[in-house]
């Protein structure tokens, strides 16, 4: 079963907050604008901005700067529940990669992320 969705998905549950909070971390070295968040994490703006409080005030995004109206934003990965975030994240792809090479999943395939 091959599947579009990241592992953080597939494990945590596909709901807006977990895509943003993907989308981030898979684009943590980049600074984006809320628009290109929505679009990157596939939400959209009304999900994004009910919930982008909560990542703002947690520490998990920080403003790196603002050309005009627009605010840019990126994961915050000097924070420690953000490093966490991050650690977890590799830990669930490593554990995911053990399994399929433990398995012999033919390459193109994915191991079924038990629900």
């Amino acid at each position: 079963m091959k599947s579009d969705k990241s592992i953080l998905v597939e494990v945590m549950g596909d709901h807006p907050s977990i895509r943003i909070l993907d989308f981030l971390i898979d684009n943590k070295n980049f600074d984006y604008s809320k628009t290109d968040v929505c679009e990157g994490a596939g939400v959209s703006p009304g999900s994004l901005y009910k919930l982008w409080h909560k990542f703002e005030e947690s520490g998990i995004v920080e403003k790196t700067r603002q050309y005009g109206a627009t605010k840019l934003y990126r994961l915050n990965k000097r924070t420690p529940l953000v490093k966490k975030l991050l650690e977890f994240d590799l830990e669930l792809a490593k554990h995911y990669a053990r399994l399929e090479l433990k398995q012999g999943v033919p390459a193109g395939r994915t191991v079924p992320v038990p629900a």
